[in-house]
Protein backbone atom coordinates (compact mmCIF):
# COMPACT_ATOMS: atom_id res chain seq x y z
CA UNK A 1 0.00 0.00 0.00
CA UNK A 2 1.52 3.02 -0.92
CA UNK A 3 2.20 6.08 1.73
CA UNK A 4 -0.79 7.94 0.42
CA UNK A 5 -2.93 5.51 -0.05
CA UNK A 6 -2.08 4.22 4.05
CA UNK A 7 -2.74 8.23 4.96
CA UNK A 8 -6.40 8.00 3.05
CA UNK A 9 -7.24 4.42 5.19
CA UNK A 10 -5.81 6.20 8.36
CA UNK A 11 -7.62 9.22 7.78
CA UNK A 12 -11.22 7.79 6.61
CA UNK A 13 -10.63 5.35 9.72
CA UNK A 14 -10.33 8.37 12.37
CA UNK A 15 -12.99 10.93 10.66
CA UNK A 16 -15.64 8.06 11.64
CA UNK A 17 -14.36 8.23 15.04
CA UNK A 18 -14.53 11.77 15.32
CA UNK A 19 -18.14 11.61 13.33
CA UNK A 20 -19.33 9.52 16.22
CA UNK A 21 -18.28 11.14 19.01
CA UNK A 22 -19.08 14.74 17.79
CA UNK A 23 -23.14 13.11 17.33
CA UNK A 24 -22.70 11.53 21.11
CA UNK A 25 -21.64 15.03 22.42
CA UNK A 26 -24.26 17.41 20.13
CA UNK A 27 -27.05 14.75 21.68
CA UNK A 28 -25.59 15.26 25.81
CA UNK A 29 -25.90 19.03 25.02
CA UNK A 30 -29.35 18.87 24.14
CA UNK A 31 -28.97 19.56 19.81
CA UNK A 32 -30.76 17.48 17.50
CA UNK A 33 -28.31 15.99 14.72
CA UNK A 34 -29.46 15.32 11.20
CA UNK A 35 -26.45 13.53 8.83
CA UNK A 36 -26.68 16.13 5.67
CA UNK A 37 -27.34 13.98 2.56
CA UNK A 38 -24.70 13.10 -0.22
CA UNK A 39 -25.26 16.33 -2.01
CA UNK A 40 -24.67 18.71 0.79
CA UNK A 41 -22.17 16.76 2.08
CA UNK A 42 -19.61 16.43 -1.10
CA UNK A 43 -21.02 20.16 -2.46
CA UNK A 44 -21.98 22.07 0.36
CA UNK A 45 -19.27 20.66 2.32
CA UNK A 46 -21.78 19.88 5.14
CA UNK A 47 -21.84 17.12 7.39
CA UNK A 48 -24.32 17.53 9.78
CA UNK A 49 -27.11 19.81 10.92
CA UNK A 50 -27.41 21.07 14.02
CA UNK A 51 -30.72 22.37 15.83
CA UNK A 52 -31.95 23.58 19.27
CA UNK A 53 -35.51 23.04 17.41
CA UNK A 54 -37.00 22.57 14.36
CA UNK A 55 -37.00 26.07 13.48
CA UNK A 56 -33.51 26.64 12.70
CA UNK A 57 -30.81 24.74 11.99
CA UNK A 58 -26.98 25.26 11.44
CA UNK A 59 -24.44 23.40 8.69
CA UNK A 60 -21.50 21.81 10.48
CA UNK A 61 -18.40 20.32 9.28
CA UNK A 62 -16.52 18.00 11.05
CA UNK A 63 -13.06 17.68 11.18
CA UNK A 64 -10.78 15.12 13.16
CA UNK A 65 -7.14 13.69 12.73
CA UNK A 66 -5.35 16.75 13.83
CA UNK A 67 -3.46 17.15 15.87
CA UNK A 68 -2.63 18.97 20.16
CA UNK A 69 -0.79 22.03 18.75
CA UNK A 70 -2.49 22.42 14.92
CA UNK A 71 -5.42 22.07 13.45
CA UNK A 72 -5.70 22.25 9.39
CA UNK A 73 -8.13 24.40 7.49
CA UNK A 74 -8.92 22.20 4.12
CA UNK A 75 -8.47 24.97 1.13
CA UNK A 76 -8.34 22.64 -1.43
CA UNK A 77 -9.72 19.09 -1.57
CA UNK A 78 -8.10 15.63 -2.75
CA UNK A 79 -9.79 15.99 -5.82
CA UNK A 80 -8.15 19.66 -6.06
CA UNK A 81 -11.63 21.49 -5.63
CA UNK A 82 -12.74 23.97 -3.36
CA UNK A 83 -11.99 22.66 0.18
CA UNK A 84 -14.62 22.79 3.68
CA UNK A 85 -13.03 26.02 4.01
CA UNK A 86 -15.36 27.15 1.20
CA UNK A 87 -18.45 25.03 2.30
CA UNK A 88 -21.63 26.42 3.76
CA UNK A 89 -21.40 25.16 6.78
CA UNK A 90 -21.66 28.15 9.44
CA UNK A 91 -19.74 26.05 12.17
CA UNK A 92 -16.57 23.79 11.95
CA UNK A 93 -16.19 21.51 14.72
CA UNK A 94 -13.02 19.77 15.52
CA UNK A 95 -11.56 16.97 17.47
CA UNK A 96 -8.13 16.54 18.48
CA UNK A 97 -5.88 14.33 20.68
CA UNK A 98 -6.44 15.12 23.94
CA UNK A 99 -10.57 13.90 23.61
CA UNK A 100 -11.94 17.32 24.87
CA UNK A 101 -16.26 17.41 24.07
CA UNK A 102 -18.23 20.04 23.03
CA UNK A 103 -18.48 23.06 26.12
Amino acid sequence: MKVGAKRKAYSSSTGRVAEVRFVRAARKKGLLVTKSSHTEDRHEHIDYWLAMDNESRWGVAGKGNNLSDENWAEFKNGAGKRGRSYGGGSIIAFVTPQGGGLT
